[in-house]
């Protein structure tokens, strides 16, 4: 049997995929402010994500903000514990986001966002729903798990296109 050492130095710690998952847990676990605010940083992160991290990486990826939503709890206040109920559809949508767009390269990125913020939103109004009408969940979530959830993934995923535009016009004048 073969004994593998790893070191732990700057480079290993700072690679690209450790800084997405720090950030994507760090922000909702940091920051107190709207969810409008909060999941579009998030979605922004989730979409750049999906565009240069590989596919078995992008599953963490996926779960680490609600679990820094869940472990600050200020997100949404005393509603907090019922994002517990949403973890694992919270947690295929953002999969199923990344997945759709990584997939869809074929597409213009907007028409590539539009679906995969749709499949997301859906998922999630899905599930807030049937919580809902099982009693489970407040009225509440049925905003914030549909429409705000469409919201956020859209403009994150503009930020993003943004964002890698900018990447691109730095990558041309360097060469």
């Amino acid at each position: 049997m073969k004994t593998e050492t790893t070191a732990l130095t700057p480079t290993t710690i700072f690679t690209k995929t450790n800084l997405f998952y720090a950030t994507t847990f760090a922000l909702p676990l940091i920051t107190h402010g709207p969810q409008l605010l909060v999941g579009t940083a998030v979605n922004l992160f989730l979409f750049m994500g999906a565009k240069k991290l590989t596919e078995k990486e992008l599953v963490l990826l996926a779960i680490l903000p609600s679990l820094g939503a869940i472990a600050n709890g200020v997100l949404f206040g005393s509603l907090t514990k019922f994002l517990l109920f949403f973890a694992p559809a919270i947690w295929l949508s953002n999969f199923l986001l990344m997945g759709v767009f990584k997939k869809t390269s074929n597409l213009p990125g907007v028409i590539r966002i539009a679906i995969a913020s749709l499949i997301k939103s859906v998922l999630l109004y899905s599930v807030a729903l049937a919580l809902f009408q099982l009693n489970y969940v407040p009225k509440i979530f049925l905003t914030t798990m549909g429409s705000l959830q469409l919201i956020t993934a859209v403009a994150g995923g503009f930020l993003a296109l943004g964002v890698n535009r900018l990447n691109l016009l730095d990558e041309k004048r360097n060469n």
